[in-house]
């Protein structure tokens, strides 16, 4: 099993300016303003909203089934397939630290009544370590390689790939729900909205902007 270990923040690429508490979203829907921020929708998107819908909708199918169509699964060999899937928990390990580096700053910090329970900051910084620790061990954690004469032949340890791939999944849902508590990327109408809602959304969001 993959321990945590310390790591290195990966520096935000923008600066952001910060509004006051109780703002609204402008009506051209240009602009954000929440209790913790006042940025550009676009910059959201690409930063913070794209980074979840390449995961939901691109690495996490990869890292599956070794293709994002089933008609070309159907062409390509055991051993492309192997290596799409690596290359895609890959991706879906890069785009969930870029997510959440984008993010932290604006996530929630405060603690519920039960003291035990940590803040969404709290949690998504715990994330963060495991996930850069899992970046820097990915392949020889996955990977099971094995020699046959002089060719080097790529394998996955199924068990370990399907119980990692399970988990960051999760992280990104729970993700999702953090980035909604704090009203980041998504309006005050989808300020309800349970995992799978906030997947379909996503999915609209991205496709019909």
């Amino acid at each position: 099993m993959l321990c945590s270990s310390n790591s290195t923040k990966i520096p935000i690429k923008e600066k952001m300016s910060m509004s006051r508490p109780n703002k609204t979203l402008s009506d051209s829907g240009e602009v954000i303003q929440s209790g913790k921020w006042n940025a550009s929708r676009d910059w959201t998107q690409e930063m913070v909203f794209r980074p979840l819908y390449n995961c939901y909708v691109f690495h996490e199918t990869g890292a599956k089934f070794g293709t994002y169509d089933p008609g070309e699964g159907m062409w390509k060999s055991e051993n492309e397939k192997i290596a799409f899937r690596i290359n895609s928990m890959e991706w879906l390990v890069n785009e969930l630290i870029e997510a959440i580096n984008n993010s932290e700053f604006a996530l929630n910090d405060t603690k519920s009544k039960n003291k035990e329970k940590k803040s969404d900051k709290e949690k998504s910084l715990e994330y963060l370590k495991r996930l850069e620790y899992i970046q820097d061990n990915l392949l020889k954690y996955i990977q099971e390689n094995q020699q046959r004469g002089s060719k080097k032949i790529i394998k996955i340890n199924e068990e370990k790939f399907k119980i990692l791939l399970r988990e960051l999944q999760k992280i990104r849902r729970n993700l999702q729900e953090f980035v909604n508590n704090s009203e980041l990327i998504y309006f005050q109408k989808e300020a309800d909205l349970t995992k799978d809602e906030m997947d379909e959304y996503i999915w609209k969001e991205m496709t019909e902007t």
